[in-house]
């Protein structure tokens, strides 16, 4: 991949001037701006650099010069704040790497102090600034309701404002709708839990117990002896490998990667077949260390919403699409056309047989086999509900299908099919949002997501929370937005990125 590039551009309508990179490194994973200094001269930001630390930095608009004001470690902001008058920046950081808990800190511009704001046992996060700059608006979760409180902020002070209201558990920010001068709580509503049960009218129980209602997309390693799964324990989707035997676990950081599809082992149990994101190249289909996290880059694709699949020797990996299905060899990149559909399919949950003869995929509510060296494909079932994303999963044995079919609007129910076709039949199992389906190689049960399509609203809150002074350059977020995304829909909402100040242009 590239490296990481800062650009600005001119936002006013009379320039036609192209964006301009002010800052790029070949060693930084990747870099967030988060504010302008008051003159406009520097922007901060949060670098991302390869041995997954985290820093923060000011970059000079003029020439990209980087000047550090503090290493954070593997602790990353899930929000920062720089005040109205450019002397103080405000974030919060977790408290430890085992609890989702945050805390909320205060640091001078030039870094040379760092004090805590608030610190206590609650989750506090997602801070900004009044308007007139002498308070921190912030998000805080004493228990399973989210308040928005407002603290003194420069000087530390003690004093807690009681919140504005109860709001559903794990909302996600806090923000100023500026012409209206008061206080919005943005909350999400949702949650994701990954669950395990016998194949055939099995009783489901939750697999992971750490980070609950925040993990999704399991996969079981062919060995059996690893669980690789989606695990929100930041502001990003990292990539958890988790020691069935033991319970330990390696966590791999997923902001560099297109986490809309679920995990694919490769048949070793070594490495995972990711999709890395490289904005100029499209998709660029890679291999992820399941012990050391590193990243070998394989091909280069533009497909849109790929799908994956690995046969069981490993020389190969399987790519559907709109349209198309694609093999890429592994130790090359070369891709061969595999099947090519009529016009109009989109090529869904592609799978692939234990012994590698045969695909799977669904197209709309159809669910079709086909050879693997190509051929013409062969319906299976039709349905005349959908089928949920990831949701088809051979059995060991090569017999039957497993998909997962929406029942209603939140309700999706496990059904299998013979692989020849016949009549499909349920398992027993349903749930609110089951899909993301992964058989253990042994046959005898399944690991599973339940949980939902996560949404955003940001409303106003019902305490008077206005400051005196006058609007500045904080946010203008709409009284009412709602956004929806599979996979990485746990991202915070974040503000609309703020101009640089008129004099600076």
């Amino acid at each position: 991949m590239g490296a990481s590039e800062l650009r600005v551009v001119a936002t006013d309508s009379a320039s036609k001037a192209a964006p301009r990179t002010i800052w790029k490194h070949a060693d930084v994973r990747s870099v967030t701006p988060w504010g302008w200094s008051p003159d406009g001269k520097s922007i901060g930001a949060l670098l991302l650099r390869g041995d997954d630390s985290n820093e923060l930095v000011w970059v000079a608009v003029a020439d990209g010069a980087i000047r550090p004001l503090k290493s954070l470690a593997w602790r990353r902001p899930r929000n920062l704040d720089i005040s109205p008058d450019g002397r103080f920046l405000v974030y919060d950081l977790p408290v430890s790497d085992t609890a989702p808990q945050r805390d909320i800190f205060v640091m001078t511009a030039d870094g040379t102090r760092e004090f805590p704001l608030v610190r206590d046992p609650a989750d506090d996060y997602a801070p900004l600034w009044t308007p007139d700059g002498q308070s921190v608006l912030f998000v805080s979760k004493p228990d399973r309701h989210a308040r928005l409180v407002v603290r003194s902020g420069c000087r530390g002070a003690s004093e807690r404002n009681p919140g504005t209201r109860k709001a559903r558990p794990r909302p996600g920010a806090a923000a100023w709708h500026r012409q209206r001068r008061r206080a919005l709580l943005c909350e999400r509503h949702g949650q994701d839990d990954i669950y395990t049960a016998a194949l055939v009218r099995g009783a489901p129980t939750r697999l992971i117990e750490k980070f609950i209602g925040r993990n999704s997309a399991p996969a079981w390693s062919p060995d059996g002896r690893l669980l690789a799964y989606y695990s929100n324990r930041e502001s990003a989707l990292d990539i958890v490998v988790r020691t069935v035997a033991t319970g330990s676990e390696r966590v791999f950081s997923g902001s560099l990667l297109d986490l809309r599809q679920g995990l694919r082992w490769m048949p070793d149990s070594k490495s995972l077949l990711v999709i890395a994101k490289d904005p100029p190249a499209g998709a660029v289909f890679s291999l992820l260390d399941a012990a050391t996290g590193s990243l070998r880059p394989i091909a280069r694709s533009t497909l849109t919403m790929p799908s994956l699949a690995v046969p069981p020797d490993g020389r190969s990996f399987l790519v559907a699409s709109v349209g198309v299905i694609r093999a890429y060899d592994v130790a090359t990149g070369d891709a061969r056309e595999v099947y090519k559909s009529p016009p109009g399919w989109i090529l869904r949950n592609l799978t692939i047989s234990r012994d590698g003869s045969t695909l799977a995929f669904s197209e709309r509510t159809v669910i079709y086999t086909l050879p693997a060296s190509g051929g013409e494909p062969r319906e299976v079932a039709r349905m005349t509900e959908a089928i949920t994303r990831e949701g088809l999963a051979w059995t060991p044995d090569g017999r039957y299908l497993l998909f997962a079919r929406s029942a209603s609007q939140t309700q999706a129910e496990l059904m299998r099919v013979p692989a020849e076709g016949g009549a499909p039949e349920s398992t027993g199992l349903s749930g609110r949002g089951l899909s993301l389906l992964s058989v253990h190689p042994d046959g005898s049960r399944l690991a599973y997501t339940l949980g939902q399509y996560f949404q955003w609203t940001c409303g106003p809150s019902k305490t008077s929370c206005r400051p005196q002074g006058s609007a500045m350059k904080l946010l203008a977020m709409l009284a009412t937005a709602t956004a929806l995304a599979w996979g990485q829909s746990s991202f915070p909402p974040r503000p609309w990125p703020r101009r640089a100040p008129a004099r600076a242009r």
